[in-house]
């Protein structure tokens, strides 16, 4: 059953109404967002699904980003699919990453890359490692001090503790290259 705005509940363990519920979207609609059962685990549901149906170019299946690296992303027939990852962090990550440049896309304007929103230059309070490879997308909270100065502190946390993201007030992006930040670095980062 369709609701007003075009979203349709399901059973996350139900391949059939999941099977039912993506083709009749890609009917009616030009994007088809899901969420979750695109994990990297035993189970991706959503793989399963869209590599049985006729026409369905799957782009990316994991990006090299964390969190949010079950991403998965693909299209048929010029409409495109996106399945965000389950966890709450993840997903909002992949949104304000992939979903909001699409969706402007979508709507006419050029196509710029992720994340989206307001950036505010502020110093690292502690210093934190990071994995060569992936973009690492770190919550921060940012405070400012006796000076005036903005202080960006890291929240730690796992990407399924929504917790960390009630926190938060922005993001600090950590690009591929980089083993880590130091603490007392000028950094950006982009509001959330």
């Amino acid at each position: 059953m369709r609701s007003r705005g075009g979203a349709v509940p399901h059973r996350a363990d139900d391949e059939p109404a999941l099977r039912r519920t993506i083709e009749g979207a890609l009917e009616d609609y030009d994007l088809v967002v899901l969420s979750g059962g695109s994990s990297v685990g035993m189970r991706d549901l959503v793989v399963d699904v869209l590599s049985r149906l006729p026409n369905i170019e799957i782009l990316a299946h994991g990006v090299a980003i964390r969190p949010g690296k079950p991403a998965l992303f693909a299209r048929r027939h010029g409409k495109a699919i996106v399945d965000l990852p389950g966890h709450p962090v993840s997903a909002l990550i992949v949104g304000q990453v992939f979903l909001a440049p699409l969706l402007l896309y979508l709507q006419g304007a050029p196509l710029e890359p992720g994340p989206l929103g307001h950036r505010v230059a502020g110093r690292l309070t502690a210093s934190m490692h990071s994995t060569i490879g992936l973009e690492e997308y770190v919550r921060v909270r940012l405070i400012h001090n006796a000076k005036g100065e903005c202080e960006v502190h890291p929240v730690f946390g796992k990407s399924s503790m929504l917790s960390t993201l009630a926190r938060a007030d922005g993001l600090l992006v950590v690009p591929p290259e980089s083993e880590g930040l130091s603490a007392g670095q000028r950094v950006e980062v982009v509001l959330i």
